[in-house]
């Protein structure tokens, strides 16, 4: 009887192999359960029968000092994908603040609005816009009360 030599074995090779048959994938599979979904529009998720209702308050909050700084405090955290350098840059870029005065204060549950979670890779895609339409709501309250301030029309102000 031949034994298997297991120094002539590739065993890399079933990796290249990417045509699976349903039995073998049930046997890769063993007896675990796979579940696959996608979200879609958050909203009507959160309308389903004996799920609790998304929350209707703000899940971030911009905060800018007397010193210039400006704070973005949201329940986001960084795992990675870069969302505290991309979101910094979108508020500084609709501020029009350079990005070194932009502080981001992420996860931090006693001080940051309630957020549904990092994953996905959706915080760049779904906060991002509204992110840069609040940043540029605060710049236009900004433009308004310099306007009233200096006694001049806001369209000959800029940031």
């Amino acid at each position: 009887m031949k034994k298997d030599n297991y120094l002539d074995y590739d065993f890399t090779d079933h990796l290249m192999d990417f045509e699976v048959t349903r039995r073998e994938f049930l046997k890769i599979a063993g007896g675990g359960i796979f579940i696959f979904m996608t979200i879609g529009n958050l909203p009507l998720w959160a309308q389903r029968p004996g799920r609790p209702a998304m929350p209707t308050d703000f899940n971030a909050v911009l905060r800018i000092g007397a010193d210039g700084r400006v704070a973005c405090f949201t329940g986001k955290i960084e795992m990675g994908q870069g969302v505290i350098t991309s979101l910094a840059q979108m508020l500084a870029e609709e501020l029009d603040v350079a990005l070194e005065t932009v502080d981001m204060v992420m996860g931090d549950t006693d001080l940051c609005p309630w957020d549904m979670g990092t994953f996905g890779s959706m915080s760049t895609r779904f906060f991002g816009p509204p992110l840069r339409a609040a940043a540029a709501e605060g710049r236009q309250v900004l433009l308004e009360l310099a306007a009233a301030h200096l006694n001049k029309p806001v369209d000959q102000l800029s940031a």
